[in-house]
């Protein structure tokens, strides 16, 4: 397709407006319709020879719009989302994504210093020759193909022109909600700064907003901030610790086992996001905790802060019999609904290092003997979580046959 963009032929140029060729986006891509750029003193330093690029290239790192398309391997955006983007997307698979350290990771890193996106290839040309890529982006243009793990889905009420520069001053917040992981106890505000360099006025608001998406919880009585289930889906710890990398090892044995769907949710706020999915396409991405499969067996095991947020929209009796259900949850071990027309859905938790439910998988299954199938989907969460952790949380396998049994109880004082 032809676009236009900004381009930056020589250092202390002026930018020139080129129509492009643009490339259709990789498996791993995504093509997004720019409605918001921000404009860094990266790029200013960039066209002044202060800082490297490849020649020519399209500035800007800072970005939001619309996806217009997506590779055949993306899952977590579809055509018509509004997506923010993020300069540094991680690959998820070398030695330091595996390990954690996506910021070090093998195959971004170099890519970036070339002008490439991660395949090391470019996507624009002007009339045959090459035009390179900035920080994998290149927001100065009405199009870009960018990474697909640089692509945050964001809610259509947000404005675009909001969302644009968020990702990179929200790294600042999202690296100081993982300072909060080295205390699971939590930190007050003053440990916080001390960890991390921001001043106080920044650091209220970055926590204000993170509370508000539910990746940190904050805890009136004794004042403390502590890292919250959203963090999973809002700063890619699904990608960090392996969450993502385990789901897709089990999956496909999963769904040919079970059912025609499986998927992975984890709490934000007081809803469930699913962040991946093998199988057929999904109505939804996210919906009310306590209105799905997924949600309930979250909830179930587990915090009781989550809990509160959801039971507080209750009212009358929905809060006892909410209550009851996720207490009947937590003694089979997994959740179990019938659908709207035929067949069941059940969800099994993983769990984090504390044996609190960190995530949940998902499958939708016909026939009429649902618990009779639920062991292979127990067992399955049970490997994700002593893929994650090792042997520190081995959960008990529920038995059928013996309904007392369960594999884990949530770390909480309140039982509901």
């Amino acid at each position: 397709m032809r676009v236009n963009a900004a381009v930056l032929e020589q250092y202390g140029d002026p930018l020139r407006i080129r129509e492009l060729e643009l490339d259709e986006p990789g498996p791993r891509e995504v093509l997004v319709r720019i409605a918001a750029t921000g404009v860094c003193a990266s790029d200013a330093h960039t066209r002044a020879d202060r800082i490297p690029s490849p020649l020519a290239v399209v500035l800007g790192h800072e970005g939001a719009g619309v996806v217009v398309a997506t590779g055949s391997e993306v899952t977590h955006v579809a055509t018509g989302d509004h997506v923010a983007l993020s300069w540094m997307p991680s690959c998820g698979r070398c030695r330091h994504c595996e390990g954690g350290r996506p910021v070090l990771c093998a195959v971004s890193a170099p890519a970036l210093l070339g002008g490439t996106l991660m395949d090391g290839g470019v996507r624009m040309r002007d009339e045959g020759r090459d035009v390179h890529h900035y920080s994998f982006l290149s927001t100065f243009a009405d199009h870009a193909v960018a990474p697909a793990a640089s692509a945050v889905r964001v809610r259509d009420d947000v404005p675009l022109a909001v969302a644009a520069p968020a990702l990179p001053g929200g790294a600042a917040g999202l690296r100081g909600a993982r300072r909060l992981g080295e205390s699971p106890e939590g930190l007050r505000i003053n440990e916080i700064l001390r960890r991390v360099d921001l001043p106080k006025t920044t650091a209220h608001r970055l926590l204000r907003t993170l509370v508000n998406v539910g990746a940190v919880v904050h805890r009136a009585g004794p004042g403390t901030y502590r890292i919250g289930p959203g963090m999973a889906a809002y700063s890619r710890t699904a990608e960090n610790t392996g969450l993502l990398g385990a789901f897709h090892s089990l999956a496909e044995r999963l769904r040919g086992g079970l059912g025609e769907a499986v998927r992975l949710g984890v709490l934000t706020g007081t809803d469930v996001t699913f962040i991946a999915q093998v199988g057929e396409p999904a109505r939804t991405r996210r919906s009310p905790a306590h209105a799905s499969t997924t949600g309930k067996a979250l909830l179930a095991f587990g915090g009781a802060d989550e809990r509160a947020a959801v039971l507080a929209r209750h009212l009358g009796a929905e809060v006892e019999d909410l209550r009851a259900q996720l207490a009947e949850i937590r003694a089979r071990g997994y959740a179990v609904e019938q659908r709207a027309g035929d067949g069941w859905c059940l969800a099994a938790p993983v769990l984090g290092r504390r044996g609190r439910g960190l995530a949940a998988i998902s499958v939708c299954t016909a026939g009429d003997a649902p618990h009779e199938r639920a062991d292979e989907l127990l067992g399955s969460a049970a490997e994700m979580t002593r893929r994650l952790w090792g042997e520190a949380h081995p959960p008990r396998q529920h038995d059928p046959r013996r309904p007392g049994t369960r594999r884990g109880e949530p770390d909480d004082e309140e039982s509901a």
